[in-house]
């Protein structure tokens, strides 16, 4: 009897506990789609007195509570690979400004494991694209992927391939590009990039220019397959 009381309460603490753990995936799922929904709203628009920020923040913060509490570096390696830009700052430098003819729905950033990454946005001139690159060299820190930009210039012709798919073409020369000279900003420029939260299909990190890591700018971005 005693051996059967044992089982039936084994079986019960198993469901409930799977239960528990059903009712956190839900939670952690409504929370990043809630965080998307915001940035999407938010899509091609400054953010010049923080509110935007703060208000996806709290959602973030709610996140957190509910998913595994990993090191930085742990965080850092998840940002790896490649990410479309749904909110955050749209220009390279620290300004919250939007610059002209930007294609909000094409910035991309891809991180690649050898230790470079590159930035990508897209600009529209009536008929006619102009797709530019800023790659950088990283290191990962205790408390951020601390980069450095050196290199910068615009993509000819490629215009049917998404930019993310151009990076091995870039590093190799096999891409026809207009690089611009190495001492020309923002090449030289450092900054960092502080990791929160990335998994399959959702990635939060602040961006910083230089190493002063004070009011860092938050970016949402979408895993891109």
């Amino acid at each position: 009897m005693k051996q059967l009381q044992f089982l039936i309460i084994a079986l019960f603490l198993s469901i409930t506990s799977a239960n528990s753990f059903e009712t956190k995936q839900e939670e952690i799922t409504f929370l990043k789609q809630e965080i998307l929904a915001l940035a999407y709203s938010f899509e091609g628009q400054a953010d010049i007195d923080g509110s935007k920020q703060e208000e996806i923040e709290v959602k973030i913060q709610e996140l957190l509570l509910l998913v595994p509490r990993l090191s930085f570096q742990d965080r850092a390696v998840k940002a790896i690979g490649a990410w479309r830009q749904v909110w955050g700052p749209y220009a390279f430098d620290d300004s919250q400004t939007v610059p002209d003819r930007i294609d909000v729905k094409n910035i991309y950033q891809v991180i690649k494991p050898e230790g470079y990454y590159y930035n990508f946005a897209q600009y529209n001139f009536g008929n006619r694209l102009i797709r530019s690159f800023l790659r950088g060299n990283f290191e990962i820190r205790d408390d951020r992927i601390a980069v450095e930009f050196n290199r910068t210039g615009l993509i000819l012709g490629n215009s049917d391939t998404p930019m993310p798919g151009l990076v091995d073409g870039l590093e190799n020369r096999t891409v026809r590009a207009v690089r611009f000279p190495d001492f020309l900003p923002p090449s030289g420029i450092r900054g960092g990039l502080i990791e929160i939260y990335a998994d399959d299909e959702i990635r939060l990190n602040y961006g910083t220019v230089g190493d002063n890591l004070d009011n860092p700018a938050l970016f949402v971005m979408e895993r891109w397959k």
